[in-house]
């Protein structure tokens, strides 16, 4: 099977905000053991609690696949805004 990206939203318990990630897996099995194993991974030393500790503690909310398998919109803005962003930039 090919893989194809999810959206994965995730929570460790304590902590107020809700992570989306996304990941390339062949199905949402591979897709959550992904999501957790990168669980604590771009902070290792911030907090107190071990990696293990950590996904243990996480919880899987939501596994999405995109709606096109190799390609996601990330947003969206007004082509206007764009031209002055760049004008002041470049100015």
């Amino acid at each position: 099977m090919e893989s194809r990206l999810f959206r994965v939203y995730m929570r460790t318990k304590d902590h107020e905000l809700v992570r989306e990630l996304i990941v390339t897996a062949t199905n949402e099995a591979e897709a959550r053991e992904r999501a957790i194993h990168h669980v604590k991974d771009a902070n290792k030393k911030k907090g107190k609690r071990t990696k293990k500790t950590s996904e243990d503690l996480t919880k899987i909310l939501a596994i999405v696949p995109t709606s096109k398998p190799h390609c996601l919109r990330v947003s969206e803005m007004p082509a206007a805004a764009v031209r002055q962003l760049i004008k002041s930039l470049t100015t």
